[in-house]
């Protein structure tokens, strides 16, 4: 049989990017292949109408739809759109056909995947978090130099490089908020007393454009993060698809669903089908790259391999939010020119907690920040302009190892997921709130303790391990370059291969392995 001298990626996400990234350097043919929704036109054209003009100058009624359907608790965003639409999220049930138990997955069919709503947080993993993994920082740290080459990075040399290379020669970091000066400078004050308790902590890492180039406009500091950013400055895998379309050696098809993969001989048939009318296609290329998530890329393998009715097992890394009071306020908030990611990164290490590392995200005002006071406050929401300047949230990770777990089993042609909680989390996430309730003056807050919230397991969208590379794999674990349960030009790329999931930012270390894997695996056809 002849050779197609092509390289299949499915899924348009950050994994599915890195690894077309990568082979495109190798000099390979790239197809992707992506179920590929995309935002409404008619809504699409009013975030091109705000991108070409100061955000000063957006209209009640622009705003009004890029917020549309966004809602806020104490809980947390039940669902967090992109310029007021769902599209990211948008017939997954269907067209993926399966069933949920508990969970708070949402598998993405769009263009980007889910980097369209992601927080931009990117932080490698640590040595010691992957210390059971079967490869090490050694062999992903050039791949996290390339990723954030194409990603951008907002960052600095801070404490935290002392454990988290930037993999940037000349990092830039976003301005901070009042609100997060404030903690940053307690925190400094005590700086040496929390790293006696395991503490470490710095200005968050994010995939953020964040100065004024020829090719793009850096952040505006308009406050509207949380909604879609309209100048693009938060990286969406999208912008890559973009980009790349213009190397004659990428062609890029959306509307297909990759339902199989089979090896014949030394290429693999992928068959396909089309989610409008559902036509049916195989391609036949030399390799495929499987990141379309964790959901469609198990379903894809079991499929594949016509497992039936057997469990399988996959890790989360499961987050929590603590509302935090602070005792200086920042005056006139709601009218300051700021970025509503996240602000801040602490690390703890600290074995009385837990034996694993703890990941906190610190968030300072936003405008949800209003709807949720109001709805709590009741008959004191008169105060609401008040707390807004003194209130932040603190959104918490945990490793899979003290998190719930899930299963999938597909029956028929349906994959059912479920969750099965794990009974040390809640005692975990306690002693969590404990050591920052006792650290409060350090940080010149007071954590309000009524108001914490364990979210679902998958809510957190850090989750994977279905198929766990290994040195020696069996079962359903994969080999180093994502190949699991006998295949040889099948390679699993997305989180699904992580061997478990550390509490830190999850997208860096699988667009850095994606592209690894994509790498290595092109020298084998040379």
């Amino acid at each position: 049989m002849m050779r197609s001298n092509i390289h299949c990626v499915v899924g348009s996400g950050p994994a599915g990017v890195a690894a077309a990234k990568s082979l495109l350097k190798s000099g390979k043919k790239v197809l992707m292949l992506d179920a590929g929704i995309q935002i409404e036109p008619e809504r699409a054209e009013i975030v091109k109408q705000c991108s070409q003009i100061s955000h000063k100058s957006w209209s009640y009624e622009q705003i009004a739809i890029l917020k549309n359907g966004m809602s806020a608790s104490i809980q947390g965003i039940p669902l967090k759109r992109i310029y007021g639409s769902d599209f990211p999220y948008r017939g997954s049930e269907k067209v993926i056909n399966w069933t949920n138990h508990g969970t708070g997955i949402i598998p993405s069919l769009a263009l980007g995947g889910l980097s369209n709503t992601w927080g931009a947080a990117i932080l490698p993993y640590r040595d010691s978090d992957i210390e059971e993994w079967p490869i090490n920082n050694y062999d992903l740290n050039s791949h996290y130099k390339a990723v954030t080459h194409f990603t951008g990075i907002s960052a600095e040399h801070d404490d935290l490089s002392t454990q988290f290379p930037l993999h940037s020669d000349r990092p830039h970091a976003l301005n901070s908020s009042l609100q997060a000066i404030n903690i940053l400078n307690n925190l400094k004050l005590h700086k040496k007393s929390l790293a006696k308790r395991g503490w470490i902590f710095g200005k968050s890492r994010l995939a953020v454009h964040v100065n004024n180039t020829k090719e793009r406009l850096g952040c505006s500091y308009c406050g509207y993060c949380m909604y879609g950013c309209a100048y693009k400055c938060i990286y969406n895998s999208a912008y890559t698809i973009k980009e790349l379309l213009n190397n004659s050696n990428f062609e890029y098809k959306s509307n297909i669903i990759v339902e199989t993969v089979k090896e014949r001989d030394d290429q693999v048939e992928v068959s396909t089908i089309t989610i409008n009318d559902q036509r049916q296609k195989i391609y036949t290329v030399d390799r495929i790259y499987l990141g379309t998530g964790v959901i469609p890329t198990t379903k894809i393998i079991l499929k594949s391999k016509q497992i039936l009715n057997q469990q399988i097992n996959f890790c989360d890394s499961q987050n929590f939010l603590m509302p935090m009071l602070m005792v200086k306020g920042a005056k006139r908030v709601q009218k300051e020119d700021l970025h509503t990611l996240s602000q801040i990164f602490i690390e703890i290490n600290n074995s009385s907690i837990s034996s694993q590392s703890i990941h906190l995200q610190i968030y300072t005002y936003n405008d949800t920040f209003s709807e949720i006071l109001k709805h709590s406050l009741g008959p004191l929401k008169v105060l609401t302009p008040l707390i807004e300047e003194r209130i932040v949230i603190i959104q918490g990770y945990l490793h899979s190892k003290d998190s719930s777990r899930m299963s999938a089993k597909l029956e028929n042609n349906t994959l059912h997921v479920k969750a099965h909680n794990n009974n040390a989390t809640n005692g975990i996430v306690r002693r969590i709130r404990n050591e920052l309730l006792k650290q409060s003056y350090k940080m010149g807050g007071i954590i309000l303790a009524p108001f914490v919230t364990i979210q679902k397991p998958g809510k957190s969208f850090h989750y994977g391990s279905t198929f766990p590379m290994s040195k020696h794999p069996n079962g359903f674990q994969s080999d180093t370059l994502g190949r699991t349960l006998g295949f040889n030009r099948v390679h699993i790329i997305d989180a699904s291969v992580l061997p478990n999931i550390p509490a830190t930012t999850i997208t860096f270390p699988v667009m850095a392995n994606a592209h690894r894997i994509a790498s290595e695996a092109a020298k084998l056809d040379e």
